[in-house]
């Protein structure tokens, strides 16, 4: 039987081992420091770890790893390993590693869109169909030197103090595919706008931010968020001002946050309430509470509940900026296994090509 060669181990920088202990800690606030003791020294690595661990933000908490080196398979350092604690935010570790061990580091995730028809004098004869392909990047977070915007908060966690809306333009990698698009010559579509998210079954999870019911999808534009900017108006009593971003016809925020005096006692928290599937594919949701006078603003972002239909019409809405003529399929239920015989290199009229998996990793994997 043929045997994998072990792996080379790793060479430990600062920087890889306070990116671990951001993701592998099992913290417990309120329990006694470092009540036992740790395996035997392993130099530079173990000051490391202690440093992080030493520092005045954990203090009181508790933690528990244990390391080992992937050329070996033995343990180089130890700390609390028998013990049980809830993983939180480590659990990130195993499907990231997951990714990297059936992916691979060079792995470059690829949304496509192709035409399920004949191009004849601009007018596309069929649909236009986004392929979703998992990039979790599909939005304003890669600057132009292909670093990452990782703000503290993210907007993600919007109940934060400090949390906004990412910097840049949310749809900067949406209007580059219709940007491409246009240049193959496209001018209208005579079909629909579809967006296929068949890569994995969309499903509803609970997030660590409180979260309830969000929904996972192949396709993530804005992290499948409305940044929503509150500011207060220009009197008590009027309504706040708000500032979406993005803005789409399909979600229709409506306003119910109210100014009050800025020495106002019982302030009403900022909620989001009534969401309404209307008929023709559109969602409305009001976000409701108060907003003091004196105050810059307050920051809410809203998960929205159908990413593709949320992605199909800012996809849309960018192929007009570029004069193409176009209506998204928001109530279309079609047979994307039998499109996907249209999903062939001739057919194929654009692509974004993601950063590579490592860089892709950093937003769900850095400490938040």
């Amino acid at each position: 039987m043929a045997q994998h060669q072990p792996r080379p181990a790793p060479g430990w920088s600062r920087r890889s081992v306070l990116g671990l202990l951001g993701a592998a800690p099992f913290v417990a606030a309120g329990a006694p420091g470092f009540a036992r003791a740790a395996s035997p020294p392993t130099g530079e690595l173990e000051a490391w770890i202690m440093e992080v661990m030493g520092r005045p933000e954990f203090a009181g908490g508790r933690w528990g790893m244990q390391i080992y080196a992937t050329d070996t398979g033995r343990p180089v350092y130890s700390l609390n390993a028998s013990e049980l604690f809830t993983p939180g935010s480590s659990f990130k570790v195993f499907p990231a590693g997951t990714a990297f061990d059936s992916l691979g580091a060079a792995h470059r995730f690829r949304t496509r869109v192709y035409r399920t028809g004949p191009l004849v004098k601009g007018v596309l004869k069929g649909d236009l169909v986004l392929v979703a392909g998992g990039d979790l990047l599909l939005s304003g977070r890669v600057r132009r030197d292909g670093s990452l915007e990782l703000p503290e908060p993210d907007h993600s966690y919007d109940r934060n103090e400090g949390a906004g809306p990412l910097p840049g333009d949310p749809l900067v990698e949406v209007r580059k595919l219709a940007r491409q698009v246009a240049r193959r010559g496209v001018r209208r579509v005579e079909g629909r706008v579809l967006v296929d998210t068949s890569l994995f079954r969309e499903g509803k999870e609970s997030l660590a931010n409180g979260m309830r019911n969000v929904t996972m999808s192949p396709i993530m534009v804005n992290d499948n968020l409305v940044d929503i900017t509150v500011k207060p108006g220009g009197a008590a009593g009027e309504p706040a001002v708000l500032e979406v971003s993005p803005e789409t016809p399909y979600i229709r925020v409506v306003n119910g946050v109210t100014t009050i005096a800025a020495a106002a006692s019982d302030v009403r928290p900022l909620t989001f309430t009534d969401p309404v599937d209307a008929p023709d594919g559109t969602h409305r949701v009001t976000i409701s509470g108060d907003v003091p006078l004196g105050v810059q603003n307050l920051f809410r972002a809203y998960y929205v509940p159908a990413p593709a239909r949320f992605a199909g019409m800012l996809f849309t809405e960018a192929l007009r900026d570029e004069g193409v003529r176009a209506e998204a399929g928001l109530t279309a239920t079609p047979d994307f296994a039998a499109l996907s015989a249209h999903y062939t290199h001739q057919n194929e009229l654009a692509e974004h090509v993601s950063p590579p998996l490592p860089e892709e990793l950093k937003v769900p994997v850095t400490p938040r």
